[in-house]
């Protein structure tokens, strides 16, 4: 059982308000911070290549994810557990959160 407390829901709304600051308002639009670091990230999206013309997408609701998991597992529900768990949320709200395989973005 997760036991709420103030720095779980003090995460929640920095999470909240990160996700309106950084992230798009419609899937597939670039981030505020628009890194690009070949072949890794694009646009501030994390990809990785699994060929010439295809990617995996690790969207940000995966990191999340995993993240939440790792802090259930050690029963620490606290600020950052908020924060990822409204950044998993939100990452679900996109109508794009399954597509993982992608077309390469780097080709035009």
């Amino acid at each position: 059982m997760i036991k709420i407390n103030k720095n779980l829901i003090y995460g929640f709304i920095i999470g909240c308000l990160y996700s309106i600051i950084i992230f798009p308002n419609k899937e597939k639009n670039p981030t505020l911070i628009n890194l690009n670091l070949y072949p890794i990230i694009y646009n501030g999206m994390i990809i990785f290549p699994i060929n010439n013309n295809i990617y995996f997408h690790l969207h940000h609701w995966m990191i999340s994810l995993i993240i939440i998991i790792y802090l259930s597992l050690r029963k620490n529900y606290g600020f950052i557990f908020g924060f990822f768990l409204f950044l998993l949320f939100q990452g679900l709200t996109y109508n794009d959160f399954n597509e993982i395989i992608v077309k390469n973005p780097y080709i035009k």
